[in-house]
C-alpha cells in the first residue's frame, strides 16, 4: 500500500508542474487520474464554463485542447478522442506539435484510463521515435515521457525496466539543470520500496529534497517539500525498520497536516496508523475512517483499498468488532471491483512483459547480425587490403623488372651507338690524314664512314623498343609518312644525341643530319617556334 502511494505522490508534482501537461487535480494512484477528473465532470452542474471553455478553445492543436479539457475536467473518453486526432494528425505528417509530446501524453490518458496496452505502445512508440531522431534532443517531455514509462512499469511490476526508465529521465533532467528531477527521485523510491531496499529509498528522499531547489519547473516549492516529507513519514512509519524516527515521523505529518497541504487525505491516514502504531489506538482509527470516508466521497477508489486492510487489521487487534462488521460489507463490495481492474492489469502486464522479453530477443538478435555484418566488413577490409597490397607489390616488381630491363637495354643501345661512333671517328681521322697526304699519294681512295648495319640496325631496334615499347608503334601511328631512315634519326633525337653523334652513329654528313631533321620537322607539321628535340623527347616512351 504505502509503496503505490509514494509512488503516485511522486506522479502528482511530475505532472502538477509541468506546463500544460497534467491534470489539474491529482490522486494518488496513477490509475485514478483520469477516473477522478471524469467523476468531477460528472458531479458538475456549471455547463456554462464548459461550454465557454470550448468556443476558447476552437483555435488551439487536438494535442493542446486535450491538455484544455483535461485541465476542465472533461470527459475521460473526450480527452482520449481529441487526443487521438493528435496521433493521427502526427501520422498524416500535419502536426504542428512535438511528436514525443503527442505519443506520451497518449500514452499517459490510456494508462490513467486503465488501459495499459494501448498506453504502453504509443509510449514506446514515442521512445522509439526518440531513439530514431537524436536531434530532437533534450527537452521536459523527454523527462515526462521516461517518468511515464517508469510509473507504468511500476504499475506492472517490472522493477528493473522501471529503474532503466527512471535512470534515463533522471539523466535528460541533469542535462536540462534539473527539471522535475525531485519528482524522479521520489519516483526511483516507489522503485527501491517495490525491491524492498530501503536505505535505497531514504535515500532517494533525500536526493529529492536536496534537489527541489534546482527544480526549474516547481511552482510552489514548500508544497513539494511537505509532499516529500511526507511520503519519507509514511514509509518510516510503515517500514518499522527505524523506530527511533518514529516521533520525529509523526511530528512531521502533524506540522504537514496542520499546514493544510495539497493532499490532506493521505496525510492524515499515514498519521492515523502512525498513532495506532503508537498505542494511541482510538485517535488513530478516527484518522484513518476520516481519512477514507473523504476519499470514498471523492471516488478515490484504488487509494481506498489500499487503505482498508490496514483499517480492517486495527479493528481486529482493537476489538472494533462491531465497526469490523459494518466496513467489512462495504470492503467487499469494493474489492470485487478493484479485483477484476487488478486482473486486468496482471494480464495486460504478463503480456507486456512477454512482449519485451520478445522485443529483447529481437534486439539481441539484431545486436548479433551487426556484429557479424561488422565481421564481414572488418573481412571484406582486410580482404581489399591484402588485394591491394598484393597487386602494389606486383606493380612494384614488374616496375622495377621493367627498368631493369630498361637500363639493360639502354646499355646495349648506348654501346651499339658508341662503338659506330668511335669507329666512324676513326674512319674520319683516316680520311684527313689522307687528305693531307694527297700530293705524295698518287692515287688516293677515301674510306666511306660506315653505316649502320642492317644486323646492328635491328639489334639497336629490339633493344630501343624493349626499353621503350610506346614510342616507335605511336610515332607510325600519328606520323604514318616517315620514312624508316627518319624514323631511326627521331629515336636517337629520343635518346638526347646531338647531330655530331647522330651523324657518326648512321655513318652520313652532318649536313645529311640537317637536312633530315627538316624533313622530320616537315612531316611532324611544327612551326619555326617549334624544338624538334624537345617535341620528340616529350612524347610517352
Amino acid at each position: 500500500m504505502q509503496q503505490d502511494k509514494q509512488m503516485d505522490n511522486g506522479i502528482k508534482h511530475l505532472f502538477a508542474n509541468a506546463d500544460n501537461n497534467t491534470f489539474a487535480t491529482m490522486k494518488k494512484p496513477l490509475l485514478i487520474l483520469i477516473s477522478t477528473v471524469l467523476i468531477t465532470a460528472a458531479c458538475s452542474d456549471e455547463k456554462a464554463p464548459q461550454s465557454a471553455h470550448k468556443e476558447a478553445t476552437e483555435t488551439l492543436s487536438p494535442h493542446n485542447k486535450a491538455l484544455e479539457l483535461r485541465d476542465h475536467n472533461a470527459p475521460v473518453e473526450e480527452i482520449i478522442a481529441m487526443q487521438k486526432k493528435a496521433v493521427d494528425e502526427l501520422r498524416r505528417g500535419d502536426c504542428p506539435d512535438d511528436p514525443v509530446e503527442v505519443l506520451s501524453q497518449m500514452g499517459l490518458f490510456c494508462c490513467c484510463a486503465g488501459d495499459y496496452a494501448s498506453g504502453a505502445e504509443y509510449l514506446h512508440e514515442a521512445s522509439d521515435y526518440l531513439d530514431n531522431h537524436p536531434e530532437h534532443g533534450d527537452t521536459e517531455g523527454v523527462v515526462q515521457l521516461y517518468g511515464d514509462l517508469g510509473n507504468l512499469y511500476i504499475t506492472l511490476g517490472m522493477s528493473e525496466n522501471a529503474l532503466e526508465s527512471n535512470d534515463r529521465a533522471i539523466d535528460v533532467s541533469k542535462r536540462l539543470g534539473g527539471r522535475l528531477l525531485s519528482d524522479l527521485y521520489r519516483m526511483r523510491a516507489s522503485i527501491f520500496n517495490m525491491l524492498q531496499e530501503p536505505d535505497s529509498v531514504l535515500a532517494c528522499y533525500n536526493l529529492a529534497l536536496e534537489s527541489i531547489a534546482g527544480d526549474e519547473t516547481v511552482s510552489d516549492s514548500d508544497e513539494l517539500r511537505n509532499g516529500i516529507l511526507s511520503e519519507r513519514a509514511d514509509f518510516i512509519i510503515s517500514c518499522g525498520i527505524l523506530p527511533d524516527s518514529i516521533p520525529a515521523a509523526i511530528s512531521t505529518l502533524e506540522r504537514i497536516l496542520e499546514s493544510e497541504p495539497w493532499d490532506p487525505n493521505g496525510v492524515k491516514y499515514s498519521l492515523g496508523l502512525a498513532y495506532f502504531q503508537t498505542g494511541r489506538t482510538m485517535e488513530g482509527v478516527t484518522l484513518m475512517e476520516e481519512a477514507i470516508d473523504s476519499l470514498i466521497k471523492t471516488q478515490d477508489l484504488d487509494f481506498v483499498s489500499f487503505c482498508y486492510p490496514d483499517l480492517m487489521k486495527s479493528y481486529a487487534n482493537a476489538g472494533l468488532y462491531e465497526r469490523l462488521g459494518q466496513r467489512f460489507l462495504k470492503y467487499d463490495e469494493l474489492r470485487d471491483t478493484l479485483l477484476n481492474r487488478e486482473k486486468l492489469a496482471s494480464i495486460t502486464g504478463a503480456d507486456f512483459r512477454h512482449r519485451a522479453t520478445q522485443k529483447e530477443e529481437e534486439n539481441k538478435i539484431l545486436a548479433l547480425q551487426l556484429e557479424l555484418a561488422q565481421q564481414r566488413i572488418l573481412l571484406g577490409c582486410i580482404l581489399a587490403i591484402f588485394i591491394f597490397a598484393a597487386i602494389s607489390l606486383t606493380f612494384i616488381f614488374q616496375r622495377r623488372s621493367h627498368l631493369r630491363t630498361r637500363r639493360i637495354q639502354q646499355s646495349r643501345i648506348d654501346s651499339l651507338i658508341a662503338d659506330r661512333v668511335d669507329l666512324n671517328k676513326q674512319i674520319e681521322s683516316l680520311n684527313r690524314d689522307l687528305e693531307n697526304r694527297r700530293p705524295e699519294l698518287q692515287e688516293t681512295t677515301l674510306l666511306t664512314p660506315l653505316i649502320l648495319e642492317k644486323e646492328h640496325e635491328a639489334e639497336f631496334k629490339r633493344s630501343f623498343a624493349t626499353a621503350y615499347p610506346h614510342f616507335l608503334p605511336e610515332l607510325r601511328r600519328d606520323y604514318p609518312d616517315l620514312t624508316p631512315s627518319l624514323e631511326l634519326i627521331c629515336m636517337l633525337i629520343f635518346l638526347h644525341r646531338s647531330t655530331d653523334e647522330i651523324a657518326l652513329a648512321i655513318g652520313i654528313s652532318r649536313d645529311s643530319v640537317h637536312k633530315s631533321r627538316y624533313r622530320i620537322r616537315r612531316t611532324l607539321g611544327l612551326g619555326r617556334e617549334d624544338d624538334l628535340d624537345s617535341f620528340i623527347q616529350q612524347r610517352r616512351p
